[in-house]
Order: C-alpha cells, then sequence, then structure tokens
C-alpha cells in the first residue's frame, strides 16, 4: 500500500517496485486516509502504549521499550 508519502514516488522506489511487479501488488492509497492504511492503525497504537511508559531517556531506552510494545500489539490484531 502506497500513501503520499514522498519517498513512494521517488526514482528508486519507482524502479524497484517495476523490478518486482510479478512478485508484488501496489495499491495506491487517496491522499491523507490514514483510516485506510494498516500502517497509520499499528502507528496509532504503539504510539498509546508507549505514552502509558515513562519518557525514555535516550534512543536506546526507546529501542528496548518499542519491541515488547509491538509484541503486545501483534497479539490484539483488533487494534489495528
Amino acid at each position: 500500500m502506497l500513501d503520499n508519502l514522498r519517498v513512494h514516488h521517488s526514482a528508486p522506489v519507482k524502479a524497484w517496485l517495476a523490478q518486482h511487479a510479478k512478485e508484488i501488488a501496489v495499491y495506491d492509497l487517496p491522499s491523507y486516509s490514514p483510516e485506510l492504511n494498516p500502517d497509520e492503525r499499528l502507528n496509532r497504537s504503539l504510539k498509546s502504549k508507549l505514552a502509558q511508559l515513562p519518557a525514555p531517556r535516550d534512543a536506546g531506552q526507546l529501542h528496548r521499550q518499542t519491541p515488547p510494545q509491538l509484541r503486545s500489539c501483534h497479539r490484539q490484531p483488533t487494534l489495528i
């Protein structure tokens, strides 16, 4: 699924998609349609879970906090 993120329109992405056209189906989403994009729902759920934790003091702490929250989202597919 491609939304209107600028990088999705870049030459490298278009070239990669052309090379893999037989292996992948591409779906273009309308402009600003987060409700149609499962990635956005996952991002919202993850951010919500991380917001319930103490704020990380550095990138390392954020990296340690994130995987367990992603696993929690994975176990609750209705969130996504």
